[in-house]
């Protein structure tokens, strides 16, 4: 069968990613998009549970609607708000799906003191 071919542990393994992502989550909305809220907790816990409920989202990868944000209490605004910046996301975006359809890469890794790193498969 298809699951014979899993380790017994892989569940306990997914359990915890997800556990995990969760508490990160939660961290980075408490302390960063509702630092200073009283009701921060709260709010990142809403907002997590929401998130994390594939009942409602059912794929990771699926796009989610900025209404859809605004409704679950998530702080956001419109990209198509402040042109300078689309132009610039925009930019990078169209540069990364560009270079991803024409190589095989694994990771690119860009800061802000212009460094950039590549990682490419071995090819052996």
């Amino acid at each position: 069968t298809i699951l014979s071919q899993y380790a017994p542990t892989l569940v306990v393994q997914c359990e915890n990613a997800i556990e995990l992502s969760r508490e990160i989550v939660s961290e980075w909305l408490r302390d960063g998009m509702f630092c200073g809220n009283e009701n921060a907790e709260e709010k990142a816990e809403k907002i997590v549970n929401t998130l994390s409920d594939h009942r409602k989202l059912k794929s990771h990868d699926r796009s989610i609607h900025y209404k859809f944000c605004k409704e679950i209490g998530l702080n956001v605004s419109r990209l198509e708000d402040d042109h300078e910046l689309q132009n610039i996301v925009l930019s990078i975006h169209h540069a990364f799906i560009l270079t991803f359809v024409e190589e095989t890469l694994l990771k690119v890794i860009d800061s802000q003191e212009n460094s950039l790193s590549i990682n490419v498969p071995n090819p052996c």
